[in-house]
């Protein structure tokens, strides 16, 4: 479930802030399988003669992510440069 909380801070010039606390939007989002949708985007891509949204490219990606943080829990670091894996 997605909450939109309508929260924040105003900083006026003088040095006073004020807060804002709206209202709490839950948008309704339709649920399909991800792996139906990408099965379904594999096969119009077969189709038309595209490539689809999960590529072998995409896939290659994900997996180099994945390595670094890896890589990053074994050497107790807290932060990876995604950027510099992508690179």
């Amino acid at each position: 479930m997605l909450k939109i909380y309508n929260k924040g801070a105003d900083i006026h010039l003088d040095p006073v802030v004020s807060y804002r606390y709206g209202a709490i939007t839950i948008p309704h989002i339709d649920w399909i399988e991800p792996l139906r949708l990408e099965c379904e985007d594999f096969a119009t891509s077969i189709r038309n003669g595209t490539e689809p949204r999960a590529s072998g490219k995409v896939g290659l990606e994900v997996v180099r992510v994945l390595a670094a943080a890896q890589e990053a829990l074994l050497q107790q670091e807290q932060w990876v440069s995604v950027r510099s894996v992508l690179a």
